[in-house]
């Protein structure tokens, strides 16, 4: 309705891309972002939106592009840190995603997804310590989000603590089954690794 009413009204078209992503209809969604870009080029959240879409697409280094405008644009926007660590991630820059991802709790000290996902970047280098640490932070500000107890579980299998990683893992599912083809997934890496090293 609003579209209708006033064509050049940016945040408009970046509100209606936000619900065709969430439908799914990713192509139509931006198109709407390159709208609202189009009309107000400073617009910093559709830069940030546009792109979340190219990383679904698979587009790491257009996304990452869009992530830096959308920063300069708006240095205090934590999603655009936080999105641009998940594209950092990918790339293999472990430093430069917890440097965003420290940045974003700066600005959002209390956002669990944060902690879990920089938990996740300190996992893959090695430092198990500083990643349970950020996995338990998660759980203390949303002891219902699953994610950071199967990540937290991840750890204290390859550490040995068989009893406590289950109990992980079996809080996760009880809070979203869905996690469970992740999880099967990471153990049986977790085996193989485990296997490779003992042959």
């Amino acid at each position: 309705m609003a579209i209708a009413f006033d064509p050049k009204f940016a945040a408009a078209y970046y509100n209606r891309g936000l619900v065709l992503i969430a439908k799914g209809d990713i192509d139509r969604a931006i198109t709407d972002l390159n709208t609202a870009i189009e009309i107000n080029p400073r617009y910093a959240e559709a830069y940030r939106g546009r792109g979340d879409i190219l990383m679904t697409k698979g587009q790491i280094d257009r996304a990452l592009t869009d992530y830096d405008r959308a920063l300069v644009l708006n240095p205090r926007l934590a999603e655009g840190y936080c999105n641009r660590c998940a594209a950092r991630h990918l790339k293999g820059d472990l430093d430069g995603a917890i440097s965003d991802y420290n940045r974003s709790i700066a600005i959002k000290p209390h956002w669990e997804v944060t902690y879990n996902n920089r938990g996740g970047a300190f996992r893959e280098k090695g430092h198990f310590t500083e990643a349970v640490a950020d996995f338990n932070k998660a759980i203390e500000i949303n002891p219902h989000y699953a994610e950071p107890y199967a990540n937290r579980g991840l750890i204290r299998l390859v550490q040995g603590r068989n009893g406590e990683a289950q109990e992980d893992f079996d809080q996760a599912l009880r809070l979203d089954p869905r996690v469970r083809p992740r999880l099967a997934q990471c153990i049986k890496a977790l085996n193989q690794q485990h296997q490779i090293g003992r042959d």
